[in-house]
């Protein structure tokens, strides 16, 4: 979890960055654009007698156009690399599938104690620690706490017979949930 935390920080500390440069460009792309449609009004305006202005002017909005067509290109590209870090992002925090094992139940008998225990793993196979897994035994419901990954609850069977025991967890932020 430490890499995934350093990785998301280090690909969110890009993703700042670049929006930070994209924004800079967009103003820049404004300001140019804004300049290059006042030279263009003010080559309209002028008349034959102004024709070296005119071509002077004209130079300036080319080399206008050329530069707000290098910084579109460069905001294209930024904006793929954005969707590409939030797609990594996404990656990075999309919750993990969980799965719980059962240990086999050894010498269970009749209104002795019984050892129901088990281990919530995720979809990588690391134990998942501090998280409440749901026992059902017969008609009781308990909670239990996963330490390292495992989870056990000790009880006593009140009646003879199979006995139905069921585990649940119920998900996190990082884990999807399991039956």
């Amino acid at each position: 979890i430490r890499d995934t935390d350093h990785d998301m920080n280090e690909v969110l500390n890009q993703l700042d960055e670049l929006t930070a440069e994209n924004a800079r460009l967009q103003e820049q792309l404004d300001n140019l654009t804004q300049l290059s449609n006042d030279l263009k009004e003010q080559l309209a305006n002028q008349t034959g007698e102004l024709s070296e202005q005119n071509a002077a002017l004209q130079q300036q909005i080319d080399t206008l156009t050329t530069i707000i067509g290098a910084l579109t290109d460069i905001i294209n590209s930024q904006n793929e690399q954005i969707n590409s870090l939030n797609e990594q992002i996404a990656a990075l925090t999309a919750p993990e599938n969980t799965t719980i094992i059962f240990n086999d139940v050894v010498d269970a008998r009749y209104k002795s104690d019984v050892v129901i225990s088990g281990m919530l793993t995720s979809q990588k196979g690391m134990s998942i620690s501090g998280q409440t897994i749901t026992l059902t035994i017969g008609e009781e419901t308990v909670d239990v706490i996963t330490k390292n990954g495992e989870f056990e609850y000790t009880t006593v069977f009140k009646s003879v017979g199979e006995q139905t025991v069921t585990a649940s967890y119920a998900g996190s932020d990082n884990y999807v949930a399991s039956d």
